[in-house]
């Protein structure tokens, strides 16, 4: 049994990890939304929903009309093979605000139109991006090492834009706060801390 997970509880959660992992190891009653599939042993292959794509390679006037390869795209695989998006329901009813963390996810391009949904508000992002008024309060993205920390840094450029990303990270009360993931569990009993404040 792992330990980085052992003894703390999320509301939900929301993978792009193909397996039940997270529920056999730490939480079998967790409510999990499977973003890119999720595997099972007793469908075939055509019953598999799967995800395995690429990020979209064309300009913006070119990918609505140009739709030579859009089997082969994240966004469209997930439609075809009706993965969650249950998510998405969570996020227009809530009330209150929700705090997201990422745990070993890249923070790629080719999932930005599920993260700009799981990520704060800035007034540099423009609302057409988003699924309505963001309740994402503050965002932890975890890294391994500083090779994947860069790499992290670099992707949400290409989602957010760098100025999105300024002032999300770099503001006086930053909304998303990159953690090494040897920190994870003192950040976030901070963050705990911080709410019942």
């Amino acid at each position: 049994k792992g330990e980085i997970f052992d003894g703390v509880k999320f509301d939900r959660l929301i993978t792009f990890n193909y397996t039940n992992t997270y529920r056999n190891v730490y939480d079998s009653e967790i409510c999990v939304d499977f973003i890119h599939g999720n595997v099972k042993v007793e469908r075939n292959m055509a019953e598999s929903n799967v995800v395995l794509g690429i990020e979209e390679f064309l300009s913006e006037d070119q990918k609505n009309k140009d739709i030579e390869f859009i089997n082969y795209k994240k966004y469209y695989q997930r439609i075809v093979k009706h993965c969650d998006f249950s998510y998405r329901e969570m996020l227009e009813k809530q009330d209150d605000a929700i705090t997201t963390w990422f745990f070993g996810h890249s923070i790629g391009s080719s999932d930005k139109d599920i993260l700009i949904n799981l990520l704060p508000h800035s007034d540099f992002i423009y609302q057409a991006n988003r699924i309505s008024e963001s309740h994402i309060q503050k965002s932890y993205i975890c890294y391994y090492d500083k090779q994947a920390l860069e790499q992290q840094v670099a992707n949400l450029v290409q989602i957010l834009g760098q100025d999105a990303l300024n002032d999300l990270v770099c503001g006086a009360n930053p909304k998303i706060k990159f953690v090494h993931q040897k920190d994870f569990r003192k950040e976030l009993m901070l963050s705990i801390g911080s709410k019942k404040n």
